[in-house]
């Protein structure tokens, strides 16, 4: 675990590795382990993907992997006023304690929800797509329609590539690099990383104001 976790933390800071890249190229190191510590191993690796990918995301405003896209609204406001230290620490915090009481949870609920899952089929799966598309229409508040656009326009882009029943190309185009589909990582770090680095740039200049003399504390103040 002591291994595994700065390696896990280096391919979330990364932008556009993550955490499956990091299980495939780790997987030949635990070939011959014994299978608890093994899975330990990768476990430990992959749980702190995404905490490493808040660091990018906070101080760059380019997210390190898709989930940590949200850290760069806040998280990337508090680096320009020089308080990149205080957002990393939260979100350092918020993910330490968030991962220990989901761990705790999911060990608890795995027995009651083993047979919920197993029964899960294409249909019960597309009613959690719907649920979900609503779920974005209503946090729209007044912009329903705005929020049902947006939910659907996402809808309409998983449609692109293989069909996983038949096989059949869906909106690819004759194209191969859209048989898988679109990368939602890929797409997501077009968003943010590239008007970012051109705005930075364009302005030349430091991320946040640099006063002459000052010291860097704890909390980031």
């Amino acid at each position: 675990m002591v291994l595994a976790i700065p390696i896990g933390a280096f391919f979330g800071a990364l932008p556009g590795l993550g955490g499956k890249l990091g299980i495939v190229l780790l997987l030949p190191f635990v070939f011959g382990m014994e299978p608890i510590p093994g899975a330990v191993f990768l476990l430990a690796m992959h749980s702190v993907v995404h905490t490493g990918g808040s660091i990018p995301s906070i101080l760059f405003g380019v997210p390190g992997d898709g989930p940590t896209a949200a850290t760069v609204l806040d998280g990337y406001a508090l680096a320009k006023k020089g308080r990149a230290g205080r957002a990393l620490g939260a979100s350092f915090a918020a993910s330490g304690i968030g991962g220990l009481i989901g761990a705790v949870f999911l060990g608890l609920m795995l027995p009651l929800l083993e047979p919920v899952i197993l029964a899960f089929s294409p249909a019960e799966f597309f009613l959690v797509a719907i649920l979900g598309i609503t779920f974005i229409a209503v946090l729209s508040g007044d912009s329903l329609m705005k929020g049902l656009s947006v939910g659907m326009f996402g809808l309409m882009l998983a449609f692109v590539g293989l069909d996983p029943t038949t096989g059949g190309e869906r909106y690819t185009f004759g194209q191969l690099f859209l048989w898988d589909g679109l990368d939602i990582i890929t797409a997501v770090l077009a968003m943010f990383a590239i008007p970012e680095m051109i705005a930075l740039g364009v302005r030349r200049e430091a991320l946040a104001p640099i006063t002459p003399g000052a010291k860097l504390k704890i909390d980031g103040r």
